[in-house]
Parts: C-alpha cells; structure tokens; sequence
C-alpha cells in the first residue's frame, strides 16, 4: 500500500465522507503524523490514535492530507518477482537432484 495525497479534499471532509482506517497528516512545520481511527471531535480537530495514544491536530495546523491505497503496478510487480524467484528455487532444486532423465 502507498499513500495517495487527496489534492482537493480537507481532513473534515475527508473523515466525513469516507470511512477511514489511517490517514497521514502534514503539518504546518513539514512533520508528519499519521493517525489511526481519525475522527472529527469538537472545534475543528481532527483525533486519532497514534503510536497507541490520543492525539488531537488543530485542522488549521494541516497542509497536506494522504489516504492509504492499494498500488496495482507495486501488487503486480511483487506477484511477477515472488514468482520468478519460486520457478527459478525449483529449476535449481530439480537441476541440482537430476529430477530430469537423461
């Protein structure tokens, strides 16, 4: 999974409208914190748990708000690699026990 930045969406309307798991929010700073179970709580912040402890961001000390998303070019490549590698494992297993006759 990659994240994917929401160009036009804030993370009110984003937690309002989808029902999201993790987001990653950049702050006015630069850092980046990323917030589990994010919901919206009273005087425009946005609460999450991170690293397994409440944490509250002011809506207004956020920039830039990414979703988590399944890559389809990383999933297909990492299918292709793994079974390559698990063809070529047993083309060196059979060649090296003469599985093949001669």
């Amino acid at each position: 999974m990659t994240w994917h930045v929401e160009e036009q969406a804030s993370p009110l309307q984003l937690i309002s409208t989808q029902h999201l798991r993790t987001i990653r929010l950049t702050r006015t700073d630069g850092s980046r914190v990323v917030l589990d179970e994010p919901r919206i709580a009273v005087g425009d912040s946005v609460v999450g748990v991170h690293y397994g402890v409440q944490s509250t961001i002011a809506v207004s000390d956020v920039t830039q708000v990414a979703t988590r998303r399944v890559s389809a070019g990383k999933t297909v490549g990492l299918f292709l690699g793994l079974s390559t590698a698990v063809v070529g494992a047993a083309v060196i297993a059979c060649l090296s026990s003469d599985c093949v006759d001669n």
